[in-house]
């Protein structure tokens, strides 16, 4: 990819948090100027009403304003700005829609969870490391999980589920500190979810009698969390963040050691940041449950999803504005 020297930014709106990435062709490939988040937890209360309160539509209007800056500060061409899970399924996503129009004069696309997984997709293949290896990739986020399968760049099958970290804290809003039923309760849960929607509509390797087992590669943001408390570090690489292994015996031994804790010990884990303190005992839950089910026995974590993908075709179409098909 030739060096363009021309900026282009992606604003994520998803349920737990809006994101910032910042980028621009190279040499080498999409070159990552500036990446932020920015929690807003547009989701919270969301599911039991399916209506996006007014106070969360404030907070991520605000957040969208402050990341729209930074972009223009960086001399971003191109904003686009893009919404997920809670969106696609507020009664009232008009008016958030219309809030961040009003401040920031930015439009807001609402994505199907079929476009977020081909998107999702396309931005993991893009590593040279995974070009040729098959792929079960599964993006873990506040209100929605993509899961796809796919081969030497190629889809084979994608699928969302309604299974999400803020989605489920709504639902399972544990003790402090948590008590070892609630956990149980939580893989119950689970294990129900697995059993009756995932695994019918997207199989494990036995059900389609192949001989491997693809590389199982996580992204999102309680991917992330994990490999930074692993790496226990504060600081966002993706280099480093994306040499990693996780065993599952590292996200069991996690998933023990944050439920055993309560909040204001899980604060004070390097890696952990204080406000995803709360919401990440859901993460771990969901990804102790995937290793479980699908039986893969490690995973590795990409810092490339759907915002890479969507920086990636604005620097292939950098003199104009590309419509998500």
């Amino acid at each position: 990819m030739r060096e363009t020297g021309v900026m282009h930014a992606v604003i994520d709106i998803g349920t737990n948090s809006v994101k910032l990435l910042v980028a621009q062709g190279s040499g080498q490939g999409l070159l990552r100027i500036h990446e932020e988040s920015e929690q807003t937890r547009l989701g919270q209360g969301f599911y039991k009403t399916q209506y996006l309160s007014l106070e969360a539509i404030a907070r991520t209007a605000e957040a969208v304003e402050k990341v729209a800056a930074t972009a223009r500060r960086l001399s971003a061409t191109s904003i686009r700005t893009i919404a997920t899970s809670a969106v696609r399924d507020a009664t009232n996503r008009d008016d958030l829609i219309a809030a961040i129009k009003s401040r920031s004069n930015l439009m807001v696309e609402v994505l199907s969870g079929e476009q977020e997984a081909d998107l999702v997709f396309e931005g993991v293949a893009s590593d040279p490391a995974l070009a040729t290896k098959e792929l079960l990739v599964v993006d873990v986020g506040g209100g929605s999980s993509e899961f796809i399968l796919g081969e030497l760049g190629r889809q084979q099958l994608r699928q969302s589920f309604t299974l999400g970290t803020v989605r489920m804290l709504d639902s399972f809003r544990p003790n402090d500190p948590p008590e070892k039923s609630e956990l149980q309760k939580v893989n119950a849960q689970l294990d129900h979810f697995f059993e009756t929607t995932i695994l019918p509509q997207f199989p494990t390797r036995d059900d389609r009698q192949h001989g491997t087992k693809p590389l199982l590669i996580a992204t999102g943001g309680t991917s992330t969390l994990l490999a930074m408390m692993h790496l226990k570090t504060q600081v966002f690489n993706p280099e480093q963040i994306e040499s990693i292994v996780l065993r599952d015996t590292d996200i069991k031994t996690r998933s023990e050691q944050l439920w055993g804790m309560a909040l204001r010990d899980r604060i004070n884990v390097v890696g952990l940041p204080t406000n995803k303190a709360d919401v990440v005992l859901m993460g771990v839950a969901i990804f102790e449950a995937i290793l479980r089910h699908y039986h893969i026995p490690e995973l590795r974590i990409s810092t490339r999803g759907l915002a890479f993908a969507i920086a990636q075709r604005a620097v292939k179409n950098a003199h104009k504005l590309e419509v998500i098909p």
